[in-house]
């Protein structure tokens, strides 16, 4: 059964009954247009009812999870990328082998990053390779993120590298903007803001060229750890960590930070509402958002 911590009031997973996660490692978490959360895993797909219950989606192994502008739902699957709802997966729309980390864009492309180190875009229905980033890195990419301006954003182990939409390029490493070269995780906001979570804190690169840094003792304890495992923008726009430690959240209006400890974790999903969805190498962990702490500044 769930498991609760009744001091911090944490409900825990892994879903044991009635009906189990297919996996623990999971890989994606992602909402679709009616706010149903969908896990994937190594061994398939489960989405979870209000009342906690988990119903499968698909037996499939899914790398990646990822909403469309219209919130239809997307899923990388062996046989190539295909759509995914509770009633399973459609048919492949575009052939893949690989995929790591995909995106899509305002304009509905999907950018795709392959385990062969390839960056590839959607064009009339196909994938066109567009960048051999192991060659241009000399390690495999992480990570992706595209901003307002079509440029795209990969996370590696040796910084973040920035492909302009007209195919220049520009590096950060911790010599020029990071706080270490070993970056876990990208996304970017409504500003066009690039946020990086490292291995050694958060960078945000502002759309001007500026770079901002920020450590567990500037945010007041806000962040709740410097080893960073993701980062992400929620739907009300707020900033998502993963940390060793625990989660943390950053408001866009008044910058305000807040947090809640949970070791391990490595995925957060904010559900629109009141609902935070946590994975970690034990399984699944549903966080009220009411339990954060806020930092007193």
């Amino acid at each position: 059964m769930w498991q609760v911590d009744l001091e911090r009031g944490i409900t825990a997973g892994p879903f044991v009954v009635p009906s189990p996660l297919p996996d623990n490692r999971i890989t994606a978490l992602a909402l679709d247009a009616e706010g149903t959360v969908f896990v994937a895993t190594p061994r398939g797909v489960s989405w979870i009812e209000e009342d906690g219950h988990t119903e499968l989606a698909t037996d499939e192994a899914v790398a990646w999870l990822g909403a469309g502008p219209e919130g239809d739902l997307w899923a990388a699957t062996p046989q190539g990328l295909r759509s995914i709802s509770k009633q399973g997966l459609g048919p492949v729309t575009m052939e893949t082998v690989g995929l790591v980390s995909a995106t899509i864009a305002a304009d509905g492309r999907m950018y795709v990053l392959t385990d062969q180190g390839r960056l590839a875009v959607s064009e009339g229905g196909a994938l066109v390779e567009r960048l051999d980033v192991l060659t241009t890195l000399g390690v495999p990419p992480r990570a992706l993120a595209v901003d307002p301006s079509n440029g795209v954003w990969i996370a590696s182990a040796v910084g973040l590298l920035h492909l302009l939409e007209d195919g220049s390029q520009e590096r950060y490493t911790r010599d020029n903007g990071l706080l270490s070269d070993d970056v876990r995780g990208v996304t970017v906001d409504v500003e066009g803001n690039i946020w990086a979570a490292t291995a050694s804190g958060l960078a945000r690169h502002r759309p001007d060229g500026r770079w901002t840094r920020f450590t567990v003792e500037s945010t007041g304890g806000g962040l709740r750890d410097m080893d960073m495992r993701d980062v992400s923008i929620g739907p009300t726009g707020d900033l998502w960590m993963a940390t060793r430690a625990g989660l943390s959240r950053r408001e866009p209006e008044q910058s305000d930070w807040s947090y809640v400890d949970l070791p391990g974790a490595t995925i957060v999903l904010h559900d629109g509402a009141d609902t935070l969805w946590v994975s970690t190498g034990a399984g699944l962990y549903r966080v009220p958002v009411a339990v954060l702490t806020p930092v007193l500044q």
